[in-house]
């Protein structure tokens, strides 16, 4: 009997360390498993930002639409659901642009484009940043360079100046 407690006193921390390594390797590999899918997320967000607002200011040049098309396909794989969501919005407001002139589609869809752009951009913060929130004429700002109430500011000083 006594032979026996020795053994199991000598065995049970082997046991102890093999058991807490497995469990450590485990954890591990489920973490490096969520950060590279939080980084492939990430990076098609960003990437999808960059390469639309770069078609949206600079031209539907082809380099930057085969970018949006990469950046989209990548979000409907690795997306949160509300970005996916948000994402198919913005393609569908714009989609509006191909069928009618750019000057009509500035006047009539021009405001709800950049709501529908800031509230995905909301959500893509959302899904990385859950904590911290950003105003949307804050992200108005830095993406477009005027604020959501720019149009009535710009109005207001134009009637001033005319009167």
């Amino acid at each position: 009997m006594e032979t026996l407690q020795y053994i199991i006193v000598g065995v049970l921390p082997i046991v102890g360390v093999v058991i807490g390594a497995t469990l450590q390797y485990l954890f591990s590999i489920s973490s490096e498993q969520r950060k590279h899918q939080q980084d492939l997320k990430t990076q098609a967000y960003v990437d999808f930002i960059r390469s639309f607002m770069d078609a949206y200011f600079k031209g539907k040049k082809e380099e930057y639409m085969s970018r949006v098309a990469d950046a989209t396909a990548r979000i409907a794989i690795y997306g949160h659901k509300e970005v996916v969501e948000a994402v198919a919005n913005i393609k569908r407001v714009s989609a509006k642009k191909r069928i009618i002139s750019e000057s009509e589609f500035e006047s009539k869809f021009e405001s709800e484009f950049r709501q529908s752009f800031i509230a995905m951009v909301q959500a893509m913060r959302k899904d990385g940043l859950p904590k911290e929130s950003v105003s949307d004429e804050e992200i108005s700002w830095l993406l477009f360079g005027e604020g959501l109430k720019y149009d009535e500011w710009n109005e207001e000083a134009t009637a001033d100046n005319t009167a």
